[in-house]
């Protein structure tokens, strides 16, 4: 007996509360988005660029049950990405499956099919961290220029450039996938190397591996014990590298030491700094 299946992708362009800027708010894209939804009156849907919201320190998809309150998808079934360990989803950009029928079973491929990254030590900024850049720009709502007029300014052409060390990790076809700063031999806290810098796709675990590999290595060699890295809470790589084994440590254990920032007429307030700011230590004097 032939049954009819209603397939239908839906890409939600950075769907989030608030959306980009602020604008448009979560409502108007609710009051837009859900008839088109309804009227696909699908059994199977797919949608892309599905951002997570925090909800009492933990990512949800808040904002994505609002869209679908109301409606046959909102008893679905759910699949959807999520970071390497665990089951919150990404910061942004994740894709979900909605379906009537029952999920026996799914599979997120990121890179374990491919050759792990090769790391080395340079003693320059590659050429192309650019495209490197590009990649963790889309998904960060808010950080620093990292290109390599920046990256270059800040770690080769510092006079104190001989505290850092620069590594980079490249896939087997030379594509660049990681670039870290590391400061192996001092940091903040005592007996401690640290990270100074930090370059990496928030889904390649393969990358994010790598560098961590060879900067608790080169923190061992060094005598260090401990390795320190300084990301924002929510983060990706906050939760990577807790993931990992790292702890949580607050800064008044050694050193009070505060980040602070100026607002002179930008549309950026202090809550959007403190909910989407991403920063690593090297963004400051510290390191």
């Amino acid at each position: 007996m032939a049954t009819t299946l209603r397939i239908a992708t839906f890409n939600l362009e950075n769907f989030d509360d608030p959306g980009p800027a602020g604008l448009p708010t979560l409502a108007t894209r609710i009051a837009l988005m859900r008839p088109q939804l309804e009227r696909l009156r699908a059994d199977v849907l797919f949608l892309q660029e599905v951002n997570s919201q925090t909800v009492n320190g933990v990512r949800t998809f808040a904002a994505l049950d609002q869209l679908v309150a109301g409606t046959p998808y909102a008893t679905f079934n759910r699949a959807a990405t999520t970071v390497a360990a665990g089951t919150m989803p990404l910061d942004v950009r994740n894709l979900v499956i909605l379906t009537r029928f029952p999920i026996a079973s799914h599979r997120q491929i990121k890179h374990e099919i491919t050759p792990r990254p090769a790391y080395r030590r340079v003693t320059a900024i590659p050429p192309d961290v650019g495209s490197l850049y590009d990649v963790v720009r889309r998904e960060k709502r808010l950080l620093l220029r990292r290109d390599f007029r920046y990256l270059d300014w800040r770690y080769v052409q510092n006079p104190s450039r001989a505290d850092y060390e620069i590594w980079t990790a490249r896939r087997a076809n030379g594509r660049l996938c990681g670039l870290l700063v590391l400061k192996p031999g001092s940091g903040l806290a005592p007996d401690s190397a640290t990270v100074a810098d930090w370059l990496a796709s928030e889904t390649d675990t393969a990358a994010t591996d790598a560098l961590l590999h060879v900067a608790t290595r080169r923190a061992a060699e060094e005598k260090k014990v401990r390795l320190m890295a300084v990301f924002p809470e929510w983060s990706a790589e906050w939760r990577a590298f807790e993931a990992r084994g790292f702890q949580k440590t607050p800064s008044s254990t050694w050193l009070e030491r505060r980040l602070v920032y100026l607002l002179t007429g930008s549309p950026l307030t202090a809550d959007v700094l403190q909910a989407h700011w991403w920063y690593a230590l090297g963004d400051s004097d510290l390191a």
